[in-house]
C-alpha cells in the first residue's frame, strides 16, 4: 500500500492509503483490524468522500469493495485536480460501530519534471523572492514532491 496512514476508531485499527497519488487513476485502500491484528469486516461497503482542502469543490464518493481478511479496494479517477485533498474514510463494523478517519492527501501531477534539479534551483529562486514571469510556487511544490 502506497501512503499509509494509521487511524484508530472505537478500538478498530485502519490503514488507509492511495496508490499513486498522482493526477488521473488512483488505487484507494483500506485495512481494518481489531487491537489485536485480527482483520475486521464491514457491515456495508465503505466508502472514501473527497473535497478540496483550498476550494468548495467536491467529488463523487468512492465505494471500496471486499478484498479480504479486513482489506478493501476500490479504483477510480475522480481526483482530477492537482492539489491538496482531504480524504474522509467510514465504516460500518459488523457490530454497527462507525468508524471514521480523515486524512490529507498531496496530489501531484501525472507528470514529474525532466530535471529535477532544474527544478530545485527554480524553486529556491522563486522562495526567496526573485520575480519569475509566469511561474508559480505551488505548482513547484507539487511537481517537487514526486
Amino acid at each position: 500500500m502506497a501512503m499509509p496512514v494509521f487511524f484508530e476508531d472505537l478500538g478498530v485499527n485502519l490503514t488507509v492509503g492511495v496508490t499513486r497519488n498522482r493526477v488521473g487513476t488512483n488505487g484507494f485502500h483500506l485495512e481494518m483490524t481489531d487491537r489485536l491484528g485480527n482483520p475486521v469486516a464491514a457491515r456495508f461497503p465503505p466508502t472514501v468522500h473527497f473535497s478540496r482542502l483550498d476550494q468548495q469543490i467536491s467529488v463523487e464518493p468512492v465505494l471500496l469493495e471486499p478484498n479480504g481478511n479486513g482489506r478493501y479496494y476500490a479504483k477510480s479517477d475522480v481526483l482530477g485536480i492537482v492539489g491538496s485533498w482531504v480524504a474522509n474514510v467510514s465504516a460500518k463494523t459488523q457490530q454497527g460501530d462507525a468508524v471514521e478517519a480523515e486524512y490529507l492527501s498531496e496530489l501531484q501531477s501525472p507528470h514529474p519534471p525532466r530535471n529535477r534539479l532544474a527544478a530545485l534551483r527554480l524553486y529556491e529562486m522563486v522562495r526567496r523572492g526573485k520575480q519569475l514571469q509566469g511561474v508559480l510556487l505551488h505548482r513547484l511544490t507539487f511537481s517537487l514532491n514526486s
